[in-house]
């Protein structure tokens, strides 16, 4: 895989220290970014929609590194 494609989806799952993600792993980034996503009450059902394909995606394309 592509290092710029693999920084890409540390990016959008918010994954920036090593350290954190040792403790939390790709499902628990997912989880806070769900989460987030989900109670966000200023983005539109489309938006929403949006956003949890691509954090979806995001961590299925990190777990099979």
């Amino acid at each position: 895989m592509q290092e710029g494609l693999i920084t890409t989806y540390l990016a959008i799952l918010e994954i920036n220290s090593y350290e954190e993600f040792k403790k939390l792993g790709t499902d628990g980034f997912w989880q806070k970014k769900f989460r987030g996503i989900q109670s966000d009450k200023n983005i539109g059902a489309e938006k929403k929609e949006t956003l949890l394909i691509e954090i979806n995606n995001a961590r299925d394309e990190l777990n099979t590194i």
